[in-house]
Formats: C-alpha cells, structure tokens, sequence
C-alpha cells in the first residue's frame, strides 16, 4: 500500500511541481528463496492451457504470503476461460477457475490489493461485445473463495 501512495504521489508532483520529489525507496516483499539449481532442475507445473496460434501472457502477483498466478486457456470450443493458481510459501500450487463461460475471456491481470486479496481483471467478448470484467480471490481464514 505504501508504495501505490509514493507512486500516487510521484505522479502527482510531477504533474504539479517544479522541484524534484523526494522518492522513498520500498523493499518488495520477498519469500523465502530456495537453491537456484534445486528449482530450475526440478520445476514445478503450475498449470497447463490449450494450444494457441498467439502468445499466452501470464500474470503474477504477491502480497507477500503467495503468489497468485493467472493465465487464459483454450476450450475445446475454441473460446478462453481464465485460470489462477496460488502458490503458497510452502510451495503448495492450489488452482481456480477465475471466468468459466461461453463468452470468450482473455488477457487477465492481477494485483494484490491488501494482505489476502487479490484482484483480476480481464476482457469477456460475447459476438460483438467487448467488456473489462474482474473476479477478486481472498485468502482471509476463511476458505479460498472467488467471487
């Protein structure tokens, strides 16, 4: 949170102020790292998509606790549906289905909006409509719910 309130207010002295702002630095968070050589010769599945004639860009977000990837996926209908996977500091993969219809969903992105939570967005076609629809995960205590 710190750091979308520096950027916020970077960009708003820069659009305002004639001196320089003072820019604090802000430590990502990390989570513990394991050995280079053990992870890139034993890697871990996350997940799978459907074969596709453009490129498949995954996103990836932290709160610090988890990472929560997401990714479009062919159907067998030759539409797209968005997946998630979280990947917890224990290196546990839990997977979800984040948009699951008829209508073409695409180019999800995702950012951690507070310690739990996490926010998705992406674009549904349906014939000629066009729309930014979203999804948010928690992790609260409670169980992993998408809604």
């Amino acid at each position: 949170m710190r750091m979308k309130k520096t950027l916020a207010a970077l960009l708003l002295c820069l659009s305002t102020c004639k001196t320089a702002p003072e820019v604090v630095p802000v430590a990502a968070p990390t989570l513990p790292q394991q050995d280079f050589n053990v992870v890139t010769q034993n890697p871990q599945e996350i997940g799978t998509f459907g074969p596709e004639n453009l490129p498949v860009r995954p996103d990836i977000a932290t709160d610090g606790e988890r990472y929560v990837i997401v990714w479009q996926t062919r159907t067998p209908a030759f539409d797209h549906d968005i997946v998630a996977a979280a990947l917890d500091r224990a290196g546990h993969v839990t997977r979800y289905t984040i948009a699951s219809s008829a209508d073409d969903e695409r180019n999800p992105s995702v950012i951690a909006t507070r310690d739990g939570a996490f926010f998705i967005a992406y674009e549904k076609i349906s014939g000629a409509d066009r729309r930014i629809a979203h999804q948010f995960i928690t992790f609260d205590g409670r169980s992993r719910t998408v809604r």
